[in-house]
């Protein structure tokens, strides 16, 4: 039987896989609006950490060129998506946060 504290943080882990898949495809379409290159776009995607936080990752070969549109260059003013979209994160996971997560966390909670 897992311990109260194992129902947790699988809960947690569970619930952040999901927003992880739910919030990839609107930082693509906001990379996308903001006329980013395809396959930058592509390239994009959110992950968890192993501390259960939120990031936007994408492959090492591509990283020169993400930074230049997100930052600029000097020839070139900032066409930022991955600083907005973080900003943003907070409110959509706020939203997606639906009551079957609420009702399950608060069974557990009550067993604890």
């Amino acid at each position: 039987m897992p311990l109260k504290n194992d129902n947790v943080i699988a809960l947690a882990e569970s619930f952040g896989q999901s927003m992880a898949a739910r919030l990839t495809p609107t930082l693509r379409k906001m990379a996308y609006d903001s006329g980013w290159p395809a396959n930058l776009i592509a390239a994009l995607q959110v992950k968890v950490g192993e501390s259960g936080d939120l990031f936007v990752d994408y492959p090492d070969y591509l990283k020169d060129k993400i930074e230049d549109e997100e930052y600029g260059t000097p020839g070139q003013i900032p066409n930022a998506v991955i600083r907005p979209f973080m900003a943003r994160c907070g409110s959509i996971i706020t939203q997606g946060m639906d009551a079957s997560i609420v009702d399950e966390l608060s069974d557990i909670l009550e067993v604890m």
